[in-house]
């Protein structure tokens, strides 16, 4: 909350110093394309609570598919927008080794342990 105070504050310094800059770029803003952004933001965080609820209750299976929304929801803005491309990568990384996680290793409550292989067959998902 912090970073976002803090963010607020500086917006409102720097735009109190360039008045008329900043309401030439208001007037520039394609209004269905924010709301857009922001409803898929929230979606996407909604995704991610689901995922965590699915976790923490065990349901390991059942939070890869939230996880994989929420990562469909950030290439969803990024696509709208075409900004934020390196928090797009980096996100969608971070979210893929998560499902990898979920999918094909087993989670304890001291850690995720590697999967086990037999051959011929895909990994076990063994989950405590």
């Amino acid at each position: 909350m912090t970073n976002f105070m803090v963010g607020f504050v500086y917006y409102g310094y720097m735009r109190n110093d360039a008045v008329s800059l900043f309401r030439q770029s208001q007037e520039a803003l394609c209004i269905p394309t924010g709301a857009s952004n922001s409803l898929i933001m929230l979606f996407s965080s909604w995704l991610m609570v689901r995922a965590l609820n699915s976790v923490r209750s065990g349901k390991y299976k059942l939070a890869s598919p939230f996880v994989l929304g929420a990562i469909a929801c950030g290439i969803a803005c990024t696509t709208l927008t075409g900004l934020h491309f390196t928090h797009l990568v980096v996100g969608t990384g971070l979210l893929a080794c998560y499902v990898y996680i979920l999918r094909f290793k087993t989670i304890t409550p001291f850690g995720i342990k590697g999967a086990t292989f037999k051959p011929g067959n895909t990994p076990s998902l063994k989950h405590h």
